[in-house]
């Protein structure tokens, strides 16, 4: 399988500012520094396109919602990881959910994030690929890591840091890019992180809307 940066996983239709976001090998300072200069235009360039992930997103939780009844309980803690400029937040926050915290690489794209008005807690230069410290780890209810399995970014094993976010018990949701699925190993690890007891998936779905330029792939895991 490709490693995180194979660009084979973006076609003719990917923009060329998401294109070079994608571009650079999963190197966190690259990144850091893509996104600090990217921020104030991110809506206009990827927001403002056919961006279905974050009603996809709730789709997702409907359906992981079907298995856990309580996710439907608006005053759990919610954490958007990777929650850039906080589109997710606001379909959150416009289905009911009031308790909803933000971590990202980006302390730029927290900033744009924290002109919403719906998180209450929001830290930017949170690297996802590496174990969650004490302030972040089993903190929610619900996890959503969306649109940050995608290509040049965070690679498949990080799905077991992640994972320590949420309490014992707890959902996590990820969102996967096809062209990322297609030249990773996110398949293999999820089905180990699965069949080894870690986590039982509650949903999964192979073609739900994701950006302009190619549909989705979303999973919702129980914590154990």
């Amino acid at each position: 399988m490709g490693e995180p940066n194979d660009t084979t996983g973006l076609n003719e239709r990917t923009s060329p500012a998401l294109g070079q976001s994608m571009s650079l090998g999963g190197d966190t300072e690259k990144l850091a520094a893509r996104y600090a200069e990217w921020a104030e235009r991110y809506d206009a360039d990827v927001g403002d396109e056919e961006y279905g992930l974050p009603t996809s997103v709730l789709v997702t939780l409907d359906a992981a919602a079907e298995h856990e009844p309580w996710l439907t309980d608006r005053s759990i803690t919610v954490l958007d990881a990777g929650c850039g400029t906080g589109r997710i937040g606001i379909v959150l926050a416009e289905r009911g959910y009031g308790t909803i915290d933000g971590i990202d690489l980006s302390p730029e794209m927290v900033a744009v994030a924290e002109t919403r008005g719906v998180y209450r807690e929001l830290e930017g230069g949170i690297d996802l690929s590496r174990p969650p410290g004490d302030r972040w780890s089993g903190h929610g209810d619900l996890v959503i890591v969306g649109g940050v399995f995608t290509v040049g970014h965070l690679p498949p094993e990080a799905l077991h840091q992640v994972a320590k976010l949420a309490r014992p018990g707890g959902v996590l949701i990820t969102s996967v890019r096809p062209g990322y699925f297609d030249t990773t190993d996110y398949g293999p690890v999820s089905d180990a992180f699965v069949a080894g007891d870690a986590a039982d998936l509650l949903a999964h779905f192979e073609d739900l809307p994701y950006t302009a330029d190619t549909h989705g792939l979303y999973y919702a895991y129980r914590i154990n």
